[in-house]
Formats: structure tokens, sequence, C-alpha cells
């Protein structure tokens, strides 16, 4: 893979991992994800994905995370 690819790749994983310890702070989905988009790393994601999308993964994140304590 070109360095250009891994380096949007390791930003989409840095992403995430921030996204997973963030998620369980926020107390409603409109929190979360303003934080998620606030965050710089979103940019990696975006490099491979739209706007759209994303907010469609951190919905799917989010519902995923809570169903554990529903």
């Amino acid at each position: 893979m070109s360095k250009i690819k891994n380096y949007a790749m390791e930003r989409v994983e840095t992403f995430w991992t921030i996204a997973n310890k963030t998620i369980g702070e926020c107390e409603h989905y409109g929190e979360f994800e303003a934080l998620m988009l606030a965050a710089p790393e979103k940019d990696g994601f975006l490099a491979f994905n739209t706007l759209e999308e994303l907010e469609y993964e951190l919905r799917d994140a989010w519902n995923e995370f809570w169903e554990r304590y529903a």
C-alpha cells in the first residue's frame, strides 16, 4: 500500500479508538456525533467515505454500544 493510504488508514483507526472511548461518556447521540464530527481524526475517515457514511457509522456504533445495556 502507498504511504498516504497507510496514513489515512491509521487515522481511521485512531478515529474509531477515540469514538469507542467517547461513546460511553455521552448522554445522547447528538452529543456523541458533535464531538466526533469535531475530531480532526475524522478527516482520515472522510478520505475514503462521505460525511453521510460517517454519520451512519457513528449511529450504528452508538446503537451497538448502548444495546448492550438495554
